[in-house]
């Protein structure tokens, strides 16, 4: 059963408590986009705004790292336990270091992979980790076009981790509204984060409920 984890890049940042706390009980967690203008071309939270929200939010968090030198953040975040923490391949060369500074701090690591960033290059990575996130636009900016393409690194990742005996979640993040939805629950993804579909609507509740209903969930 798919999760739904709504991206609060798009929410309304000046009532961004009350965004929380309506969304909750519809929601499985929340999306959290950290982007630092150097890996990404866009510029968001620190980690004095993730661990804000960190003490107000119930659900689990995805703290997802687009910025450079990722190894640097963890120190810097005040989490729970079983929150995830997402970073991208691409960006470091420290991934193993990383990856268990997060499991010592007791959450959840997860490698990110952008479109031109093929399976192959974590293939012998995949075992370290419970979970995977996919972009399935151009990381930086929310509300760009799907690309449904990036779906079929869904199945190649299970793969992998099934010939290693390996089990993982798979996410998906970018461009995933009520037209794709389906599709991208059939593809066999774990878990998705919705930004504009859900926050760029007149009824942020409504609009997450139908997604459910497409999903099935």
């Amino acid at each position: 059963m798919i999760k739904i984890y709504p991206s609060l890049i798009d929410a309304d940042l000046l009532n961004l408590a009350d965004q929380i706390d309506l969304l909750e009980p519809h929601s499985d967690g929340f999306h959290l986009d950290v982007m630092d203008f150097h890996f990404v071309p866009n510029l968001t939270w620190g980690p004095s705004m993730i661990n804000a929200i960190a003490r107000h939010a119930t659900k689990q968090l995805c703290v997802h790292l687009m910025v450079n030198n990722p190894e640097i953040y963890p120190e810097r975040l005040n989490l729970r336990n079983g929150d995830i923490v997402s970073f991208h391949y691409a960006s470091t060369n420290f991934h193993k270091q990383i990856i268990n500074d997060i499991i010592e701090r007791n959450w959840i690591p997860s490698i990110a992979l952008g479109p031109s960033t093929p399976v192959d290059a974590i293939k012998r990575m995949i075992p370290l980790v419970p979970h995977i996130t996919v972009m399935t636009v151009e990381q930086g900016f929310s509300g760009q076009q799907f690309l449904p393409e990036a779906l079929n690194k869904v199945n190649k990742i299970k793969e992998v981790a099934a010939s290693y005996g390996h089990s993982l979640v798979v996410s998906v993040d970018g461009g995933v509204n009520a037209s794709n939805i389906q599709s991208v629950n059939q593809s066999g993804v774990d878990q998705v984060a919705v930004a504009s579909a859900i926050f760029k609507t007149d009824n942020p509740v409504l609009a997450i409920k139908e997604l459910r209903k497409l999903a099935g969930t």
